[in-house]
């Protein structure tokens, strides 16, 4: 007996391409135990999964989400024509490097 998970995550434009990409490289990859698909209808990117047993569903679920999460930020952070604020500009102090102190006996 097969056991299914279908995702549906709503996104837009570039991200949606840049997630669909990116997990289909996943699925056409494989999991040892899972078959994966990935499709793009609408403003969705829809992620369906089948496995052999709940364990190898659950690694795959956890393991898929991982990488749609990842996919989206890059996607994001990436995208043509956005501009990073630094961190003084979106209202949050910018972090300093810690300071390196060496020791030498003498």
């Amino acid at each position: 007996m097969a056991h299914v998970a279908e995702l549906a995550v709503r996104v837009r434009g570039d991200v949606a391409t840049g997630m669909a990409a990116a997990l289909s490289v996943e699925a056409d990859a494989g999991l040892p135990r899972v078959r994966a698909s990935v499709a793009r209808p609408g403003g969705a990117v829809v992620l369906r999964l089948e496995a052999d047993d709940p364990s190898a569903l659950r690694a795959a679920l956890n393991s898929y989400l991982r990488w749609a999460d990842l996919a989206a930020n890059v996607s994001r952070t990436a995208a043509p024509g956005q501009r990073r604020r630094p961190p003084a500009e979106r209202g949050r102090p910018a972090k300093r490097a810690a300071r390196r102190t060496t020791h030498t006996k003498g």
